[in-house]
């Protein structure tokens, strides 16, 4: 079977990528499990999408995803992304919070700044918060459902022609003269352009074209838990936050489970190899732990003693810059990944991306912190 491109990986950008290049060519789209499979990181029913980036690149990228979004929304027909607002909050004088504050200004962003005796007495959950915190309350905060996401892109990408095919494993990538050879364990595709988008499994394909990548994967440990007074937790009472200190943790209000909020770390132990036999789904205890202990100094009214603890994967380059860029001396090969942790709400930006660099052999988003050079060990 001969395809003008082959996307390998049916994660969120694999899957915003068939939906974008499927409007203009022939294109398949390869996944090594089931479609929308939770061994990976595009599974789940709440992500973080925000406009409060500590980075400029990364602020001004969101204003055009959240237009994608809002496209994508409207042409499928289908809700994804829930408007709720959202904090960023720290002691004052936090850099991360102080950079996040300079970019609202500068990109004259809509936001407030809320002192603690206005963060308390508009969010009554946070009664436990020290007068020398403050918080940025930005209204276009809000929530992501992942798997309904990735679905949205799968079901209008077929619907465009392309064909997804999952179960089968990718074994290599090879050259026949103008097409690459995509073997998998089931068959054999060929193709004119290649599109890697495998997520944690990312150096497997790229060690056997002869490089590595600087990419940390983590096994991810987050948790529910059940709130006393459920107004209190509501996305209005509630906002998504990011907590800015020595640890950074994250959380959302009762949205997935009812009478849950979900709160994670950004942080997790590293997996040397992944192997879903060698009890990489055994959860993080230490950090559970420290979230509890976080949560406990943090907010009133959650009950801390018997969370619903759930894994996923996170692939992250060191200073969670992404990768996307043509391979090395083939720019008929093409890797996107280092996603995890913050790039999900990225999702149809990075897939229109990647349909610019196919087709017209360049994108008009600015890419230098992207670059596979910064990245290759």
């Amino acid at each position: 079977m001969v395809f003008d491109t082959v996307i390998i990986g049916a994660g969120a950008m694999g899957s915003a990528t068939a939906y974008w290049l499927s409007k203009y060519q022939n294109v398949a789209l390869i996944e090594q499990f089931d479609l929308l499979h939770h061994n990976g990181s595009s599974h789940g029913e709440s992500r973080v999408i925000r406009k409060t980036y500590r980075e400029n690149h990364f602020s001004d990228m969101m204003n055009e995803a959240y237009t994608l979004w809002n496209d994508v929304q409207n042409e499928t027909k289908k809700q994804v992304y829930w408007k709720i607002g959202g904090l960023d909050l720290g002691i004052e004088g936090n850099i991360d919070l102080t950079k996040t504050i300079k970019v609202c200004e500068d990109r004259e962003l809509n936001h407030q700044i809320l002192n603690a005796r206005e963060l308390r007495a508009k969010y009554p959950a946070y009664s436990k918060i020290n007068d020398d915190y403050s918080a940025i309350y930005q209204e276009d905060t809000g929530i992501l459902n992942a798997s309904k996401s990735v679905d949205m892109f799968q079901r209008q990408a077929m619907s465009q022609g392309c064909q997804v095919i999952p179960n089968s494993p990718v074994l290599s990538i090879k050259d026949s003269g103008e097409l690459k050879i995509i073997e998998t364990l089931r068959n054999t595709y060929y193709a004119k352009k290649v599109i890697v988008t495998t997520g944690s499994w990312m150096n497997k394909l790229v060690n056997s074209l002869g490089y590595e990548l600087a990419l940390k994967i983590w096994k991810l440990s987050f948790g529910y838990y059940k709130v006393k007074d459920f107004n209190h937790f509501m996305p209005k009472n509630f906002p998504v936050f990011i907590h800015w200190g020595n640890d950074y943790d994250y959380g959302f209000p009762i949205h997935e489970k009812n009478g849950y909020v979900k709160i994670a770390p950004h942080d997790n132990k590293l997996i040397e190899k992944l192997d879903f036999n060698d009890g990489n789904n055994n959860v993080n205890q230490e950090l559970i732990d420290h979230v509890s202990n976080f949560i406990d100094n943090t907010f009133t009214g959650i009950d801390t003693s018997n969370p619903l603890i759930e894994t996923c994967l996170y692939t992250m380059t060191e200073n969670e810059n992404f990768i996307i860029d043509y391979f090395p001396d083939d720019d008929n090969i093409i890797l996107a990944g280092g996603f995890s942790g913050h790039g999900f709400k990225f999702t149809p930006l990075i897939g229109k991306i990647l349909q610019e660099m196919t087709i017209e052999g360049e994108s008009r988003f600015h890419l230098n912190e992207f670059k596979l050079n910064n990245f290759i060990k």
